[in-house]
């Protein structure tokens, strides 16, 4: 079990803000590094539970994202993997009654809390955790003119 710590990385682990190799070193069950874009530039270091991901440079970590359902991740003791999306909407009012949700369909934001929750197969599948400020790109394209596939809930 993951208890989520906001702008951080789980209870036990600060992930955000190590190095590459730092991550590595304290990921559990560490299984491979995949380089993405041209040039090599963005990295990310995945485990069975877990993805990593690193700001332009792949100096830093910026963001967790928690991926192996089976596992238990839970932020204020509310338990967020394989909620059923029905239900999700209230769960994430009862540990944020104040904060705004954005959503694409997939994807449940909280963009002041840098905590992205995704949908997959009508559950929760999946959950990243984002330094202070991950998700600013969001509201520069809420204010944007025309169509959005983004919604505020």
């Amino acid at each position: 079990m993951y208890n989520i710590k906001l702008f951080k990385g789980y209870e036990g682990k600060d992930f955000i803000g190590m190095s590459p190799e730092e991550v590595v070193k304290n990921m559990p069950n560490f299984e491979e590094t995949f380089f993405l874009g041209e040039n090599d530039e963005v990295r990310r270091d995945m485990s069975q539970d877990f993805i990593a991901y690193y700001d332009e440079n792949n100096k830093s970590c910026v963001a967790i994202q928690f991926v192996y359902t089976e596992i238990d991740v839970c932020l204020n003791n509310v338990q967020l993997m394989r909620i059923p999306e029905d239900n999700l909407i209230s769960e994430i009012k009862k540990l944020f009654p104040s904060e705004e949700i954005i959503t694409d369909g997939e994807n449940y934001m909280l963009v002041e809390k840098s905590l992205n929750i995704f949908v997959t197969e009508a559950a929760v599948g999946g959950v990243l955790v984002g330094q202070k400020g991950y998700f600013d790109f969001i509201k520069e394209e809420l204010t944007e003119p025309g169509p959005s596939r983004l919604q505020r809930i």
